[in-house]
């Protein structure tokens, strides 16, 4: 099943509707989607199915696909400032919130992520080298600690791209709680919002 006839799956049975937020570029078949996650998701199959076939969440928009789908498209955008290494970005989005059991404080869902993706990893779902792992499983075993700090500039853009949605809660993010002298500028902040409200 691909992920479009997954999300309309989820839509026809009642369990997901798309707020109005929902970041888009285009709508495709009623169901409002974006360029960049459905190429990564066309190019990542296997992945994508790998994770979405174990996610307990499957109906959320606060922390399932919809928001994963966010966090690609502000990841892209940042990296493209920061420099960041865009493939780290793109599964950091898709495997961050992969292992969350509900939507509350699930404290130890960034560790499970990253167990689960180095399970990936070893099964040969994707490639990438020994760094770039280690980056990965670093950002996402402890995104949401906010005490925990980086200096590598892609760790930074993962975590600000996960902060910046944090818009679809109603929260706008404080730049003390983001990494990159990009994301913290006001413009930026204020973009995803903007985006929000489309």
């Amino acid at each position: 099943m691909s992920v479009v006839e997954y999300i309309r799956k989820l839509v026809e049975d009642k369990k997901l509707r798309f707020p109005k937020y929902f970041l888009s570029s285009k709508i495709k078949e009623g169901i409002e989607t974006s360029n960049l996650a459905d190429n990564f998701e066309k190019e990542n199959a296997k992945i994508v199915d790998f994770i979405l076939n174990q996610f307990k969440l499957e109906s959320s928009v606060i922390h399932g696909l919809p928001h994963w789908r966010r966090v690609l498209e502000i990841g892209n955008y940042l990296a493209s400032e920061t420099m960041a290494d865009i493939r780290v970005v793109n599964l950091f989005a898709y495997f961050h919130d992969a292992k969350r059991e509900n939507e509350d404080d699930d404290l130890e869902h960034g560790k499970r992520a990253s167990i689960f993706l180095k399970d990936a990893y070893d099964k040969k779902l994707f490639h990438i080298s020994r760094s770039q792992l280690d980056k990965l499983l670093f950002a996402c075993e402890h995104h949401t600690n906010s005490r925990i700090k980086s200096g590598d500039i892609t760790i930074q853009t993962c975590w600000d791209a996960d902060r910046l949605d944090l818009w679809r809660l109603g929260i706008k993010p404080e730049p003390f709680f983001l990494n990159t002298e990009f994301a913290k500028q006001d413009e930026v902040i204020d973009l995803w919002e903007l985006k929000h409200h489309e």
